[in-house]
């Protein structure tokens, strides 16, 4: 996966979107894919529930590569790179390159 920066360890969880996702019947039905609200908001989740914040996290940027879609196996991965920054990556499973990265910050 990505390079990580020596300093900081990266944060990893895995997860799976189900076959038969709520998305899935209004988005796209014929090449279904997940949403990338809904994979912000896994993101979001997981860091949510790893790190101790004061404040909520904000998008600062975030790329969309590949899709995921329905039945995708994910892991997610993310570090801090600042006081209240956090850089973030999603890969599909097994895929060398992140479908989704992106910048995070935690602010009032």
């Amino acid at each position: 996966m990505g390079a990580s920066d020596s300093t900081t360890p990266w944060v990893e969880c895995i997860t799976r979107f189900a076959g038969d996702h709520p998305t899935q019947p209004g988005h796209f039905p014929d090449y279904p894919l997940i949403p990338g609200a809904v994979l912000l908001e896994e993101i979001l989740s997981a860091i949510r529930q790893s790190e101790p914040l004061s404040y909520p996290l904000e998008v600062i940027q975030v790329k969309f590569m590949q899709p995921v879609r329905p039945d995708h196996s994910v892991t997610i991965r993310w570090c801090a790179q600042a006081l209240d920054q956090f850089k973030f990556e999603l890969y599909l499973h097994g895929t060398p390159t992140p479908a989704v990265a992106g910048t995070l910050r935690s602010r009032p």
